[in-house]
């Protein structure tokens, strides 16, 4: 192909059906030339704030050939997935975009970005290289094919969609779970609760009233367009080692299949062995690792 013809790179505070459309072409043409998994939450791309540019389009001769995207669901960082045609690499196109982003987000108060890269993409990885950004830490995707219930419950548990009221409860589980301070946890609850989308749980230990429970544990589920997501797990160090993460799992499951048939699946730092071995063990297989890097704006 040559590389004359008309060059244009989009900016978007929101996107059309239209564009949409034209982006998942793009995604699937790239998912099936090197068998990958891009984590776009396409219900987002549709539901755009309009306060920042987050998504960038590059065409050529009117043909959608480049994409980058911030996933804008985190109050923290943001995740930039991008892809590029196969017939159109090497031609400094992901670089034009990378380029957009940090004129539209290089101010001091702007949020941590990262890139991150499906880890067997040989020409995501091959540009990481080239640019020299950070490796920071890697995940692995894994889903639901074959769910083992064992119901070895202790009946003093219960597990109940969180109120407003409980929110404070799960940001003191949370930090205390994961070790993030406390306002950290707070800034990151208090935006995931206000999505329609994403609705917390908690695991209480003790019988009625609320006011005579004590709060073991949460999680937060976020419902897309085809799967169901699992995350924050967390149990309080004070009640670790009794099982009753694999119980709110359980739990977690149970929810999601009374109500949808959707995929299930989940995020695990590929060093957190021990909680692997538990989603493993419940049914949960690999799908893909994801590796995260810095980007130096």
């Amino acid at each position: 192909m040559s590389n004359n013809g008309s060059q244009e790179l989009c900016k978007k505070l929101t996107l059309t059906e239209h564009e949409v459309s034209l982006i998942k072409k793009l995604v699937l043409e790239c998912e099936t030339y090197e068998a990958l998994h891009m984590p776009i939450v396409w219900q987002n791309l549709l539901e755009r704030p309009a306060n920042a540019i987050n998504d960038f389009l590059y065409y050529v001769n009117g043909e959608l050939v480049g994409y980058l995207t911030l996933n804008d669901t985190d109050p923290v960082l943001n995740e930039l997935v991008g892809v590029v045609h196969p017939a159109y690499r090497r031609r400094g196109i992901f670089r034009q975009l990378l380029h957009a982003v940090r004129e539209e987000h290089h101010r001091p108060d702007e949020k941590q970005l990262f890139l991150t890269c499906e880890h067997t993409s040989s020409s995501g990885h091959g540009f990481i290289q080239a640019i020299g950004a950070k490796h920071i830490v890697s995940e692995y995707e894994m889903v639901c094919t074959d769910f083992q219930e064992r119901r070895a419950f202790d009946e003093h548990l219960s597990f109940r969609k969180a109120e407003s009221s409980d929110l404070e409860t799960i940001i003191k589980i949370q930090s205390a779970g994961f070790g993030y301070p406390e306002d950290f946890t707070r800034l990151r609850v208090l935006h995931h609760a206000q999505d329609p989308h994403h609705r917390y749980y908690l695991l209480v230990y003790g019988e009625e009233p609320v006011g005579c429970q004590e709060p073991v544990g949460s999680l937060r589920l976020d419902y897309g367009e085809e799967a169901v997501g699992i995350f924050a797990v967390s149990i309080h160090p004070d009640y670790q080692s009794r099982r009753y993460g694999r119980q709110m799992l359980e739990e977690a499951v149970s929810v999601i299949r009374s109500h949808s048939h959707k995929l299930i699946f989940l995020y695990v730092r590929v060093e957190n062995e021990r909680a692997v071995k538990l989603y493993r063990s419940c049914g949960f297989t690999v799908r893909t690792i994801y590796d995260y890097y810095s980007m130096d704006l």
